[in-house]
């Protein structure tokens, strides 16, 4: 599985805001993914019946818009094969984020930090690829080149650090790995938060039971590796109805800070999972408690696709990505060259050597609308065959696009450390961060 990228050139020019979101004209684009190990020796036909079943794989291969090593599909009979490259042609409708400031922090030669707002992903993933930060960066900073050294969710604000070359990023990316980056959260939880002692830590282990949430104590039920995390938490102020409160996780595991406060009893106010009325009220009570993972486990993954685009049955919507950037390229002629030397039995090679010519084809082109729409020219915001043009969806409730958890504070060996403004839900308290410290 390879994870979005996004192709700047439909992205320039082509954003639009509207009622306080920053928002994406719908365009065409393309998605790929290589024939995985259950798909060999099947039908198209069979894979659309197991796995996509909503989609009108049919009619899609009439208009020419499913393809394998880029060559279009005339049959849904058709068999795919070890090595084939499966692509899909969709009407994208990305969804849309705040139109926050996105602030810089700090900027050099090497680096760039800036004040990430709620809402927005970091990277091109599921419904955003435009409208994610490195894609807003590019296109309004003309940021052309930068590296991902971290990650933030999605609905968390702060501090996101970009290296802008190879050998920045592999410096930052070690000083990650190796666990040596501190980093200090502010985040508001339901209730008073113990002041004694004054620092509390929480070492539960995380049994990720599937990539929407995790639960943060052992599970016996299913089988799902358990992965160590550590995080320390401190009060900085109350109301005696909620509190604000100091996070320094020692590990980097994915929703640790949240699923930590959930076991001690003291979810995110506004978290759209650990505090879901699904968990019940054990959610407020310190430790583990029994509850009916598969009764939360759908609630959640409603929330988790939330914002996925063709929830309701794309073709290749979970086994996909897009390339459109050079880097990406790259890493496709790697894999190409990665599934020639894993053939266990006679494959054609024209067919992978093909590939390989058509990707050129794809990069080497100049014009890059050219390039984006190399099967097709022209591009339009509307397509009459499309389900969300003819049935467009209200925007959401600005609410349930942020979340109060905000990482404040990173400081990296040898660099100086950056320091995110609070934002206005942690602003108004009797004591500042700094003097909490």
């Amino acid at each position: 599985m390879f994870r979005k990228s996004m192709s700047h050139s439909e992205g320039a020019g082509h954003y639009y805001f509207e009622n306080g979101f920053r928002k994406v004209r719908p365009y065409h684009t393309n998605r790929y993914a290589f024939c995985k190990e259950r798909w060999i020796g099947k039908s198209l036909l069979f894979m659309q019946e197991e796995e996509f079943p909503n989609f009108p794989l049919k009619k899609e291969i009439q208009k020419g818009n499913i393809s394998i090593n880029l060559q279009p599909v005339e049959s849904e009979h058709a068999v795919l094969r070890q090595g084939d490259l499966l692509s899909t042609r969709i009407h994208f409708h990305e969804y849309p984020v705040l139109n926050d400031n996105i602030d810089v922090l700090y900027e050099n030669k090497d680096l760039l930090v800036v004040n990430k707002p709620s809402s927005i992903p970091i990277h091109p993933t599921g419904g955003y690829c435009h409208n994610s930060l490195l894609s807003i960066l590019k296109a309004d900073r003309k940021r052309s080149r930068l590296y991902v050294c971290h990650r933030i969710d999605r609905l968390t604000s702060g501090v996101v650090i970009f290296a802008k070359t190879k050998k920045s990023l592999q410096k930052i990316a070690n000083s990650f790995m190796r666990r040596k980056v501190e980093k200090e959260y502010i985040c508001k939880v339901v209730g008073i938060f113990p002041s004694f002692p004054k620092t509390i830590s929480c070492s539960q282990p995380l049994t990720y039971v599937n990539k929407s949430y995790c639960v943060p104590w052992r599970l016996k039920s299913i089988q799902a590796k358990e992965k160590e995390a550590l995080t320390e938490f401190s009060l900085i102020s109350t109301n005696e109805t909620t509190s604000l409160v100091l996070c320094k996780p020692k590990t980097g595991r994915m929703h640790q800070i949240r699923a930590h406060l959930m076991y001690l009893g003291h979810p995110i106010v506004n978290d759209p999972v650990y505090n879901s009325p699904l968990w019940g009220p054990g959610r407020f009570k310190h430790g583990p408690f029994d509850i009916d993972l598969d009764k939360v486990a759908g609630h959640l993954s409603a929330i988790y696709h939330l914002h996925s685009n063709d929830k309701g049955g794309g073709f290749l919507t979970e086994s996909s990505t897009q390339y459109h950037d050079p880097t990406e390229k790259e890493k496709l002629r790697g894999s190409l060259s990665s599934v020639k030397k894993r053939q266990s039995r006679n494959f054609h090679d024209s067919s992978t050597d093909n590939t390989e010519r058509n990707i050129d084809r794809l990069y080497n082109c100049e014009d890059k609308t050219k390039r984006f729409n190399l099967e097709k020219e022209n591009d339009s915001y509307y397509d009459e065959d499309c389900d969300r043009c003819n049935n467009p969806k209200p925007d959401l409730d600005k609410h349930l696009m942020t979340m109060y958890l905000h990482a404040y504070r990173y400081k990296i060996p040898s660099l100086k450390q950056f320091k995110a403004p609070l934002p206005k839900w942690a602003s108004a308290v009797d004591v500042t961060c700094d003097e909490a410290l």
